[in-house]
């Protein structure tokens, strides 16, 4: 009896889709404007890297590693305190507080839209990796080591808010 029950589950799992298989099956085919690179990138990137990612209707792609604790959600007229690690999707880091070993203290409605979007996801304590459009990041503009329409990753760790 175990070994029929043992082996419909592995062929239940054999038949669902993967994490992986199910990022590759939103990726745009042929893709023309901006926010479609830039979203089989990020897909591509998510898929390369084994992240179990999530999205939100603007394009904005995250991993909460960690919530945070408490009832309070940041909001854009919150001050911030957080850790932050700036990538690049090739892994080149742009920019880390953690790096200075000082953490960044800012207005959230101040700051790049892909953060006004995602800080708000933790609470104080909370930790995630956001994988943010150039739209929602510094769009046709560069900024120092980001070129325009490049997208980025944010691991962020907010210590207050």
């Amino acid at each position: 009896m175990f070994f029929p029950l043992l082996a419909m589950l592995v062929l239940l799992s054999a038949c669902e889709p993967s994490a992986q298989d199910q990022l590759k099956a939103q990726m745009v085919d042929s893709p023309t404007e901006q926010a479609d690179i830039d979203k089989n990138l990020i897909l591509q990137y998510a898929i390369d890297n084994n992240l179990d990612v999530k999205s939100t209707p603007s394009g904005l792609h995250y991993t909460i590693e960690k919530p945070g604790e408490g009832e309070a959600h940041p909001d854009n007229g919150s001050l911030v305190t957080a850790h932050y690690h700036g990538m690049l999707l090739d892994g080149k880091v742009f920019d880390s507080s953690v790096d200075r070993g000082e953490p960044l203290k800012f207005q959230l409605g101040g700051v790049i839209p892909g953060w006004q979007e995602a800080i708000p996801m933790l609470k104080k304590g909370g930790k995630g990796k956001f994988l943010i459009p150039s739209a929602m990041a510094y769009g046709a503009r560069a900024d120092g080591k980001v070129h325009a329409t490049y997208e980025v990753v944010e691991e962020v760790d907010v210590i207050d808010d």
